[in-house]
């Protein structure tokens, strides 16, 4: 899927897609830099979206433990899956928190470049 595309100059053009960006022209080469830092912060974006459809998942299922544990006098044999359930919605816990923490990290190096003088450049 195509969302936008940009004429840069006469002889340049920017396509951003949702898998990627695609860059033609003499002068695009020049502007690398941008479409690097630009396709970074896109990834970063779908890591994150990945990650809270991830965290809602999660916040469903604990709602779901919740349940079953207010009902646990009702049916007894549901005391072993309900402490299964825990011990794995734990391990994704865990594993979220590592995500979150890779994310951050990721973002203590991230600069945006000087913006470029060129009018092809500031339309990129």
């Amino acid at each position: 899927d195509v969302h936008s595309v940009h004429c840069l100059s006469q002889n340049d053009v920017v396509f951003i897609g949702s898998k990627g960006v695609l860059a033609a022209g003499y002068r695009c080469r020049k502007h690398e830099d941008i479409l690097v830092r630009f396709l970074v912060l896109q990834a970063r974006e779908n890591f994150v979206n990945a990650l809270f459809t991830r965290i809602k998942v999660l916040n469903s299922d604990l709602g779901h433990i919740r349940d079953l544990i207010s009902h646990v006098e009702e049916h007894p044999n549901r005391e072993f899956a309900i402490r299964d359930m825990l011990a794995s919605t734990a391990n994704q816990i865990s594993l979220l928190v590592e995500l979150q923490d890779y994310l951050r990290e990721s973002l203590l190096g991230f600069r945006i470049p000087p913006l470029p003088t060129e009018l092809s450049g500031r339309k990129m």
